[in-house]
């Protein structure tokens, strides 16, 4: 339950709401490898926002 569950989409409509980073910590290894594995690149957050669109 980290600060994320506060974040409000279009409106504060979920469905108009998503999320780029961690959602849990304790995860150790080279940062590259850590931001593909759980979608903190640049084409992931791309994908999310035209989703949202």
């Amino acid at each position: 339950m980290g600060w994320d569950r506060w974040l409000l989409g279009e409106r504060a409509k979920p469905g108009k709401a998503d999320f780029v980073g961690m959602s849990s910590f304790g995860a150790s290894a080279p940062y590259d490898r850590l931001y593909k594995e759980f979608g903190i690149t640049a084409e992931a957050t791309v994908e999310k926002v035209k989703a949202l669109l």
